[in-house]
């Protein structure tokens, strides 16, 4: 026999709550200690997997579920925050930001409205800990978005699993799903962290665990009155630890996602009796629950303010941080008084909801969206920039290299295959290819070509590093795929007398890090089928955009900007592994980057990035200029 949920409130939620959104506020202030905050996410998917999923088996049980109710009561929790929240972004941007950056908040902002923002965000970013998103007002949405794709089919699934096993194992059937989802991400997040981070299918994981926590109280008894201090302490262990170890360059989400979420589904299990243990009774303290009752408000104050600080690039400030945390609080605790709670307790029916809120931020955010799109993210407002030209050497520019400004995906041709620079006259042929650090290169090569009577076919696009596995990836999966192919075949033929790599060789993600790189397959394939094999060294790389904060005058030719500091460690791996064999050559032009002893992507005495990591063509070509000026040209 089922019995009725206990529906009494748990103040530990609320407790747990404030932990889940301080660790996500303490990472995204940049406070390096807590370096994984982000899984503060993971918690509150959990907390709401629980709480949502015991409200909707209740219902079901008492045979009163009603999916419009379900559905208007989501609306006056969640909507109206985040179109006030939305909106105050899209009007501080009117006034910080430059046309090309207005333009795509705008658009993340017609995305919320339709709770979308997760697949905005990956077609915009590529991926969650990329450099573009920390400037993004609405990014944090994402997490909503999912949310709301969750509920949209979780209760009506519910519903049908009710039914087919006669409500019976359902949290055991909810657990396996989120074993599933959790197994998924980890398998996907490997090769695209991106896509895994912001599906709804990688990141349900935790959403199921909650879910199945509450299926387990509607069963059994024991899980309602289950009170264990172990349990409470070792899943604030598992959250700590998580928030402190992992960083943007684990593999995530997958087993570093149900880690912390598994801590959060043993805190909940664990203060389930009446009498709290000591743990849950820390949770439960007023000062701490009271965080938690703000949280959702504070979750979505927090970031604007952080973004808009990025891209200011005033963050690094403590006041500026002081700032933030003080006016978030201010702000949370005035939309829980003023927003939350007024429109969580109105009688508004499904219908007036639906219309007076969800419908009206559908319309603000499509007017704004259509006005944007019409002049050119309202270019007529009087925000200047620096004029700089950062062009990138893509396909769109009339380059080889297969990459273009907000394409993504772009479709394999036997014309992007049978691309040549250099001497396109010459009968001495070289084969070129790499990933984006050999789009930057290409004039560089292409004048190397030139000087030395050399064909070069280049076969490279964004983010496919040389590999002996042909394996899709990157931006452009398919072209990625085809050339690794293509590549392997015709190095094979031995009809090439260079073979020429560009690669980000200080590259440390999950799916390719210089530390554990294979270098001896690959480059015992290379120095077995040519003549020369040339290995263009990795250009200095950037923490801060210096094409952005020059653009937007936050900085000057004379600033420094700090280098990301793996370059000399993997340049040092790379030219030991190089001397190996006797037919590899490093060129390394990236002593020209020094001015006065540092190095600064001003060298030339002008701007010569694209962005944080790639040389911009002017730059690129007075690079070469310099470098064959001052060095033998490796293929001549």
């Amino acid at each position: 026999m089922i019995i009725d949920m206990n529906l009494r409130y748990r103040s530990d939620i609320d407790g747990l709550r404030a932990l889940a959104v301080m660790l996500v506020f303490l990472y995204h202030l940049k406070i390096e200690a807590f370096s994984g905050g982000f899984v503060g996410v993971d918690v509150f998917f959990v907390i709401s997997g629980f709480l949502i999923t015991g409200i909707v088996i209740r219902s079901i049980d008492d045979k009163s579920f009603s999916l419009l109710d379900f559905f208007n009561r989501r609306i006056k929790r969640i909507v109206p925050n985040v179109f006030v929240v939305s909106t105050c972004s899209v009007i501080a941007g009117w006034f910080l930001l430059m046309p090309a950056d207005y333009a795509p908040l705008i658009g993340s902002y017609l995305y919320t409205s339709i709770y979308a923002a997760n697949f905005y965000f990956w077609d915009v970013t590529g991926a969650y800990f990329s450099s573009s998103s920390e400037e993004m007002p609405l990014l944090h949405m994402w997490s909503l978005a999912v949310e709301e794709q969750f509920y949209f089919i979780w209760p009506i699934l519910l519903i049908a699993l009710a039914k087919a096993f006669k409500g019976k194992h359902l949290g055991l059937i909810a657990a396996i799903l989120a074993v599933v989802s959790f197994a998924l991400s980890q398998h996907i997040a490997v090769n695209d962290t991106g896509f895994a981070y912001y599906m709804l299918h990688t990141r349900s994981g935790g959403l199921l665990l909650g879910a199945a926590l509450a299926l387990m109280h509607r069963d059994y008894e024991w899980a309602r009155n289950f009170n264990s201090l172990i349990a409470v302490l070792a899943g604030t262990a598992l959250i700590i630890w998580s928030s402190l170890t992992i960083t943007p360059a684990s593999v995530f989400p997958g087993i570093n996602s149900a880690i912390p979420s598994v801590g959060a589904l043993l805190i909940i299990a664990g203060g389930s009796g009446f009498k709290h243990n000591i743990a849950s009774k820390i949770y439960s303290l007023k000062p701490v629950v009271w965080l938690g009752l703000i949280s959702f408000s504070v979750y979505l104050w927090h970031w604007p303010f952080i973004a808009y600080s990025n891209y200011l690039g005033i963050l690094d400030s403590w006041k500026v941080k002081a700032a933030i945390l003080a006016a978030t609080i201010i702000l949370s605790y005035i939309s829980l008084k003023c927003i939350e709670n007024p429109t969580r307790k109105s009688s508004l029916t499904f219908r007036q909801s639906f219309i007076r809120i969800n419908i009206a931020f559908v319309a603000v955010a499509l007017i704004a969206y259509y006005a944007c799109s019409y002049t050119n993210g309202f270019d007529g407002r009087k925000i200047s920039a620096e004029n700089a030209d950062v062009s990138y050497p893509g396909i769109d520019n009339g380059w080889c290299h297969v990459r273009a400004d907000g394409r993504k995906g772009i479709e394999f041709t036997d014309e992007l295959a049978n691309c040549y620079i250099g001497d396109l006259s010459s009968k001495r042929l070289a084969i070129y290819v790499g990933d984006s650090n050999a789009g930057h290169y290409s004039p560089f090569v292409d004048e190397m070509g030139k000087q030395a009577g050399v064909k070069i076919k280049q076969l490279s696009t964004s983010s496919c590093w040389p590999t002996m596995d042909e394996s899709p990836f990157g931006e452009n999966p398919e072209v990625c795929q085809k050339f690794r192919q293509i590549s392997k075949k015709e190095i094979s033929s031995g009809e090439y007398e260079y073979i020429i790599v560009g690669n980000n060789w200080e590259r440390a993600a999950p799916y390719y890090s210089y530390k554990t790189f294979d270098y001896k397959s690959l480059f015992d394939f290379y120095s077995s089928h040519a003549k020369k094999v040339i290995l263009l060294a990795q250009m200095p790389e950037w923490k801060k955009d210096p094409a952005t904060c020059y653009q937007r005058k936050q900085c000057g030719t004379e600033d420094t900007i700090p280098m990301i500091p793996d370059l000399p460690v993997a340049g040092e791996i790379l030219r030991n592994e190089a001397r190996k064999y006797k037919n590899i050559f490093i060129v390394d032009p990236s002593y020209l980057m020094k001015k006065n002893g540092k190095y600064t992507p001003f060298a030339m005495g002008s701007l010569m990035y694209h962005d944080a990591g790639h040389v911009s063509i002017r730059g690129m070509k007075w690079v070469s200029y310099r470098y064959l000026k001052d060095n033998t040209n490796p293929i001549r």
